[in-house]
C-alpha cells in the first residue's frame, strides 16, 4: 500500500492511540474486574478498529497483543477463582487471530480494488494523451518518426502520414522498413551516420540539410532541413533516433529569387552609381566650358562693346543731349550685363578652383555668399601639404555650394561656421549654423530632400562619408570627410540640443 499523505497522517496517530488505550484499557479491566469469559472478548475491539489503519500488517499485530495479554490475565487477575479458564480463553485467542485474519483479507481485496480503479484511470488518461499526441503527429505539416539503427542501417520505427506521403506509402506499411526502399539515394547512409552518432554521443538536437528524390520523379530533388534526436535503446539494445524534417524547397527557391534579384539590384545600382558619375562629370565639364565660353567670348563681346559705345560717345561729341544720355545708359546696361556674365561664369565654375585651389575658391564664394545673402560666413581653412584631386575639390565646392544655398533657402540662420582641416589622409568639411535645423521627416520634403541626396551621391562617389545632424531649433551641422583612398558611404543621424 501506498504510505498515507501528510493531512492524512494526524488522523492515522489518533486512531493508534485509540487502539493503543483501548488495548491497555480492556487489559486493566481483565486483571482488576475479571467477568469470565467477556472481558478477552473485548480484544476483539481494537482488531475492528485496525480497518482504519492503512498498515497492512496492523490486525495481526493487535491480534499478537490480544494474545498476549489474555494469556498474561491468567496470572495477573486478582480473583483467581474466578478466573475463565484455559479452554476459553483459547476460543478468544482463536477468535482474534480469526478476527484479524478477516480483516486483513478485506482490506486487502478493497486495497486492490481501489489500485485497480486507479490503474484504469492512470490508462485511460495515458490512451487519451497517447490519442492526443498521435492526432498532433499525423496533422502536422511536418515529418516526423522514429528510426532504429539495426546492424547499420535506418529501419523506421514509426512514420506520421506526412512523412509517409512523402515516400508514397502510408504511416502503417512504412514501419519497420529499411530506409532504402523509400527512394533514398545509396549514399545516404555515409551521409547519416556521422550526425547520428553526434547527436547520441552530445545528447543534443543535430541539424542537416538533404536532398530527398520527389514523387514523381520529373520534379527533380527537394530540400529537406532535418533534426535528429537520440532518445534511448530499443528493446534489442539499439539505438533510437526521433527526427523532424520541414521540406524546405520553396524556401530554398524564394532566397534563390531573391539573391538573384538582390544581385540584379546590386549590379542596376552599380550601373547607376556609373551612369551618375559620368553625368556629374560630364555636368561638371559642361559647366566648365559654359564658364569659359561666357567669359572668354560672351563676356568679351560685351566688353568691346561697351568700348564702342564709349568710343562712338567721344567721337561724336555734336550728338543730341538726349541722344548722347540714352548711350550713356546703354554703356551703363552693358557694363552691368559683363558684370553678370562674370559672375554666371564664376558661379557655373569658379576659375580660382583650378587656378589657386579648394580654399581660396571656398573663401571667395563665402565672401559672395556673405554680400547676397547677409548672412556672416565665419571661415576656417587650412591649406593643403599637398595638391588635392579635382574630384575632391569640385566635391567640396560643390557640397559647400549646395550646404549655404539651402541655409539661405530654409534655415533663416544668423551665421554660418565653415571649417577646412586636413588630416592623415583625409581632408574635413564642416559646416554649422545656428538656424530652425529640420527632422528626418523634414528631410522628405522635395526641396530640402533632392539637396541632400544630390550632396550625399556626390561625397559617394569620391569614396567619401557625410554626416548630418539637426533637430528643431537647434541648427544642423554638416561633416564631410574625403579620404585620399577609402570605400565610401552616406550616414545621416538625428540629434537633440
Amino acid at each position: 500500500m501506498s504510505r498515507p499523505s501528510t493531512s492524512e497522517q494526524p488522523s492515522q496517530h489518533m486512531v493508534q492511540g485509540v487502539i493503543a488505550g483501548l488495548t491497555a484499557a480492556i487489559f486493566i479491566l481483565d486483571i482488576f474486574f475479571p467477568l469470565g469469559f467477556a472481558v478477552p472478548v473485548l480484544y476483539l475491539l481494537p482488531i475492528i478498529f485496525t480497518v482504519r489503519l492503512v498498515r497492512p500488517m496492523a490486525p495481526f499485530v493487535i491480534a499478537a497483543c490480544a494474545t498476549g495479554l489474555t494469556i498474561l490475565g491468567i496470572w495477573t487477575s486478582s480473583i483467581p477463582s474466578l478466573q475463565p479458564g484455559l479452554f476459553n480463553r483459547s476460543l478468544v485467542i482463536l477468535a482474534s487471530w480469526l478476527a484479524a485474519t478477516l480483516i486483513w483479507h478485506t482490506t486487502q481485496k478493497h486495497t486492490r480494488r481501489k489500485l485497480e480503479i486507479l490503474v484504469e484511470a492512470r490508462t485511460a488518461a495515458l490512451w487519451q494523451s497517447e490519442s492526443t499526441l498521435h492526432s498532433f503527429f499525423d496533422a502536422t505539416d511536418l515529418m516526423m518518426g522514429v528510426v532504429e539503427v539495426v546492424d547499420g542501417k535506418l529501419v523506421t520505427v514509426i512514420t506520421n502520414r506526412t512523412a509517409a506521403a512523402v515516400v508514397g506509402t502510408t504511416s502503417n506499411s512504412s514501419a519497420n522498413h529499411p530506409l532504402s526502399e523509400f527512394g533514398f539515394e545509396p549514399g545516404a547512409w555515409d551521409f547519416w551516420m556521422p550526425h547520428l552518432e553526434k547527436a547520441r554521443r552530445s545528447g543534443q538536437t543535430v541539424h542537416a540539410e538533404h536532398q530527398f528524390p520527389d514523387k514523381p520523379p520529373v520534379l527533380g530533388n527537394r530540400s529537406i532541413a532535418s533534426a535528429v534526436t537520440f532518445i534511448g535503446l530499443s528493446a534489442q539494445g539499439n539505438p533510437l533516433y526521433a527526427w523532424i524534417e520541414e521540406d524546405i524547397t520553396e524556401k530554398k527557391q524564394l532566397e534563390q529569387r531573391m539573391d538573384s534579384n538582390r544581385r540584379s539590384l546590386e549590379a542596376s545600382q552599380t550601373q547607376l552609381r556609373h551612369l551618375t558619375a559620368q553625368l556629374l562629370t560630364a555636368q561638371e565639364d559642361e559647366r566648365r566650358r559654359i564658364a569659359r565660353e561666357l567669359h572668354d567670348d560672351v563676356n568679351q563681346r560685351v566688353v568691346s562693346l561697351a568700348y564702342e559705345i564709349d568710343n562712338q560717345l567721344q567721337q561724336t561729341p555734336d550728338l543730341p543731349a538726349d541722344a548722347r544720355e540714352a548711350l550713356q545708359l546703354v554703356k551703363n546696361e552693358v557694363a552691368d550685363l559683363s558684370d553678370h556674365v562674370r559672375d554666371l561664369a564664376r558661379r557655373l565654375h569658379p576659375s580660382v578652383l583650378d587656378d589657386l585651389g579648394i580654399a581660396s575658391a571656398l573663401q571667395v564664394y563665402a565672401q559672395e555668399f556673405q554680400q547676397r545673402e547677409r548672412i556672416p560666413v565665419h571661415l576656417t581653412l587650412q591649406k593643403a601639404n599637398r595638391p588635392l584631386d579635382r574630384n575632391l575639390s569640385q566635391c567640396l565646392f560643390r557640397v559647400t555650394q549646395e550646404a549655404l544655398r539651402n541655409v539661405a533657402k530654409h534655415a533663416r540662420a544668423t551665421q554660418v561656421h565653415l571649417a577646412l582641416t586636413f588630416s592623415e589622409g583625409h581632408v574635413m568639411l564642416q559646416i554649422d549654423d545656428d538656424g530652425c535645423g529640420f527632422t528626418p521627416q523634414h528631410r522628405q520634403n522635395a526641396h530640402q530632400g533632392l539637396g541632400l541626396i544630390s550632396m550625399g551621391e556626390r561625397v559617394r562617389l569620391v569614396q567619401g562619408t557625410m554626416t548630418i545632424s539637426s533637430d528643431i531649433g537647434c541648427g544642423t551641422h554638416l561633416s564631410i570627410s574625403l579620404p585620399f583612398t577609402g570605400v565610401g558611404n552616406e550616414q545621416t543621424s538625428h540629434s537633440a540640443c
